[in-house]
């Protein structure tokens, strides 16, 4: 039984190291490629505002009005 415990133990510990490990890979693509990701997204968003502003309702006018 303690064997088993010991075998559990150890591979919850690579698990959480390797958890770890993408984490810092993942901030570290983030760092490189945020800005490129969100300068494309701003000229995404920028080629549907006309076509979505068509298809939007009017605001709600607020109760009482």
């Amino acid at each position: 039984m303690a064997k088993l415990k010991k075998t559990n133990n150890k591979s919850i510990t690579e698990a959480a190291q390797q958890i770890w490990l993408s984490s810092l890979g993942a901030f570290s693509r983030a760092q490189a490629e945020g800005s490129k990701l969100f300068e494309k997204l701003v000229r995404d968003g920028r080629s549907l505002k006309p076509t979505r502003r068509k298809k939007a309702k009017p605001p709600a006018k607020p109760a009482g009005e």
